[in-house]
């Protein structure tokens, strides 16, 4: 595990009380389709803390109803699965890089699928923070060389990413393996 400390600040009630978020990257990500993905990284952030324990099955419902597979170049891109802010503990992105590209429905047209080379979780108890948090990451989303680095960094390199581009918000960098 990887840690920034919360700037200047000495007390955890101070730094819990503060707009910081945590990031959390799934360096390997075992999973053989969307289910077994969002269930792995959904059951991460629950007993970690991140979300309640509702969050697991508002999210299958909702990739199942409204997938979130965000296509960046023909039938590549990103899943940005997502639900209700009611489920969210403490404000979190979780970045998953899959070990191999997983199946998830189209955003734009359900009836088509996209390989996901990422899978973004951003868990906030507000929606203005979650639009802003998405905003930072539209980049990701316009450029699928983008997407391929990210996914091949290492993770030094992505961590320096994170930190220049999260910087203000940015508390604590975990890295993990979800298998």
């Amino acid at each position: 595990m990887v840690e920034v400390p919360a700037r200047s600040l000495k007390h955890k009630s101070l730094y819990a009380s503060r707009n910081y978020m945590d990031v959390i990257v799934v360096s390997k990500l075992s999973a053989t389709d969307w289910r077994e993905a969002l269930t792995k990284i959904c059951e991460y952030a629950v007993n970690n803390g991140y979300a309640k324990k509702t969050l697991i099955d508002a999210i299958l419902d909702r990739e199942k109803r409204c997938p979130t597979g965000f296509p960046v170049d023909d039938h590549r891109g990103v899943a940005l699965p997502h639900e209700d802010v009611v489920h969210a503990k403490k404000p979190t992105i979780i970045i998953a890089k899959p070990t191999n590209p997983i199946l998830f429905g189209r955003i734009d047209n359900a009836e088509k699928e996209i390989e996901a080379l990422l899978i973004i979780l951003v868990i906030v108890n507000d929606v203005k923070r979650y639009l802003n948090t998405i905003e930072k990451l539209t980049p990701l989303l316009k450029d699928i060389k983008l997407v391929e680095k990210v996914r091949e960094i290492s993770l030094p390199e992505l961590k320096h990413e994170i930190l220049s581009n999260l910087g203000k918000e940015f508390a604590r960098l975990e890295i993990v393996e979800l298998s």
